[in-house]
């Protein structure tokens, strides 16, 4: 007798989703304040540190926003600029 297979889709529940949601908005701040930062930073030390946390953000922005899209929920709309 075969084991019972597990399913490989696995929908998301109310506090995952809720969990993401917050995040996604957090790295959202964090992207327009480091934007901020970056154009306004007059320190060349800090330049390198200040845009790897930015891509850093931007990375986990791009990593939420696919399971959204691979769950079929919609995106938070955050703090980008339109």
């Amino acid at each position: 007798m075969k084991p019972q297979e597990k399913p490989t889709n696995i929908e998301l529940t109310c506090t995952e989703i809720g969990g993401l949601w917050g995040v996604f908005i957090q790295e959202s701040m964090s992207v327009c304040f480091l934007t901020y930062f970056l154009h306004h930073l007059q320190d060349k030390e800090t330049i390198p540190l200040t845009k790897e946390a930015l891509k850093i953000s931007q990375g986990r922005l791009d990593k939420i926003k696919s399971i959204f899209l691979k769950e079929n929920f919609p995106i938070p709309a955050a703090f980008f600029r339109r």
